[in-house]
């Protein structure tokens, strides 16, 4: 199984192509990919190309993964949010519930939006 993620590279792009021998339409579909990071917070998602070899159908397709805001917040991994996070949910009895609470206020899209088509 295979995921490929946005590429810049046209020719990297091909690259994985030809490797994988994805069809020139799959290609121009990993190129049409917007980077998660020129979205905007309340849109951002990640799309990528699935490739599965079956032994009875290959598989490939587009996902889009959604990150929930409490994955936003507990992945963020600099030295200043790891150290203002660890300060936060310090005054929890339950992380879990530390990072559900703690999360709010970060700008995610909707849970709907993982279901919107991306073209």
């Amino acid at each position: 199984m295979y995921l490929i993620t946005a590429q810049q590279s046209r020719d990297d792009a091909q690259d994985i192509g030809r490797a994988l021998k994805l069809s020139s339409r799959a290609v121009d579909t990993i190129m049409s990919y917007t980077l998660p990071e020129l979205q905007p917070p309340q849109e951002r998602y990640c799309a990528l190309t699935y490739v599965a070899n079956d032994q009875k159908k290959r598989l490939v397709g587009t996902i889009k993964n959604v990150a929930s805001r409490e994955l936003i917040y507990a992945a963020a991994s600099d030295n200043e949010t790891f150290d203002g996070r660890q300060k936060q949910l310090g005054g929890y009895d339950d992380i879990v519930e530390g990072i559900i609470s703690e999360s709010q206020s970060i700008v995610a899209p909707a849970e709907e939006r993982a279901t919107d088509p991306i073209f």
